[in-house]
Parts: structure tokens; sequence; C-alpha cells
């Protein structure tokens, strides 16, 4: 129910709009190519307020190459 005891619609607020994905190969400079590109399309088609990327095979060494990566896609990875 969107109204209130008063008939008054109810104010929800912004709505955000998330993107989770589970992947497998963060490290490989291709895939990440085509998860990063498939991000920005789905926000230009419909912006997205945040980026949930599960990736268990990341290591310290990889790391700086990703968020480069990352970087060249307008993203960024914490």
């Amino acid at each position: 129910n969107i109204t209130n005891e008063n008939g008054e619609a109810k104010n929800p607020g912004p709505t955000a709009r998330l993107y989770t994905k589970n992947i497998d190969g963060l490290v490989s400079p291709t895939r990440r190519a085509t998860i990063f590109r498939n991000i920005q399309r789905e926000n230009k088609h419909n912006k997205v307020t945040a980026v949930f990327l599960q990736e268990t095979h990341i290591h310290k060494k990889d790391g700086t190459r990703i968020q480069a990566d990352a970087k060249r896609h307008q993203l960024v990875i914490f």
C-alpha cells in the first residue's frame, strides 16, 4: 500500500538500481573488458546506482591492473 492513513501517497524516496554478478575470471584482461563493457552498457540503458561483483580469484599482484582497467571504463573498484 503506497498511501498513509490520510490517503496521501507515501514518498518511498529515491530508488536505487543495483547490478550484482558473481563472476569467475576478472583476472583475464579479455573477460574483464567484456564485464566492464557490459556494466557500461547496462548503465547507459538504465542508470545503475551501485555495482557489486563477487570474485574470489583476485591476487594482490593483479589488483593494480584491474583497478587501472576499471578506471579506463569510468568505474571505481574498492
